[in-house]
């Protein structure tokens, strides 16, 4: 079956990708000053995601600044790179984070994923700054999907499997069973109810919406790799 699918037609290719698991970063968007939908975007796009599948995933995923596959036909490659170089000091001073008044939030990740502590290190690194620190704090999992269901978290970082729709309800709906972040917007929900609809009209409005509000930061889908 493997060897049809990879010698055989588009559709099987098409149905190769019928899931797809993504590594994320979440953020509690009831806690100031993550609260702040630009400060979010501006983090999202100061993410080296690169760095993150070569050096973490020796290679074995994809990165991704939208909760869209890469090999998506309707995944907005222009987009991505011209969110790639944000300003990230002006969105921290309009989120109030200041020489004078400086923050430091903390990124939770569960223990038991000895690379997804090295993602959350290196994140941490590379998104502080003079006057934002981001530390890590490791729990195990159960204490971890604690912390996370009632909410005593600034960030996380999480995996989930979507579906080949890319239907992102669950974690940015109101009540969705993964929005331990607490986000909240009818308009995004919006823009995803016309995307999965379909169309492309719709699903460039549905990123564009996406980016200006970042509920949570993609960071790659990992590849399903068979080794001989």
């Amino acid at each position: 079956e493997i060897l049809r699918c990879l010698v055989g037609s588009e559709m099987c290719i098409r149905d190769s990708y019928a899931t797809a698991n993504m590594i994320y970063l979440g953020f509690n968007t009831q806690r100031a000053p993550l609260s702040d939908a630009s400060l979010r975007s501006a983090l999202a796009g100061a993410i080296d995601r690169a760095t993150i599948t070569t050096g973490y995933l020796a290679g074995h995923a994809e990165a991704a600044r939208f909760p869209l596959s890469p090999h998506s036909s309707l995944y907005p490659t222009e987009m991505a790179s011209t969110l790639a170089s944000p300003d990230l000091a002006a969105a921290l001073e309009s989120a109030g984070v200041t020489e004078s008044r400086p923050r430091t939030v903390t990124i939770l990740v569960s223990e038991s994923d000895s690379f997804k502590v090295s993602i959350a290190d290196y994140l941490s690194r590379t998104l502080s700054t003079d006057v934002l620190t981001v530390s890590v704090r490791s729990l195990p999992w159960s204490d971890y999907l604690t912390a996370l269901q009632n909410g005593n978290f600034d960030l996380y970082l999480g995996e989930v499997r979507l579906t080949a729709n890319w239907d992102i309800s669950s974690l940015a709906r109101t009540g969705g069973a993964l929005n331990y972040g607490g986000f909240a917007s009818e308009q995004l929900s919006g823009l995803n109810d016309a995307f999965l609809l379909g169309g492309n009209a719709s699903a460039e409005r549905y990123v564009k919406g996406f980016a200006e509000e970042t509920p949570f930061a993609p960071l790659l889908f990992k590849s399903k790799t068979v080794l001989t």
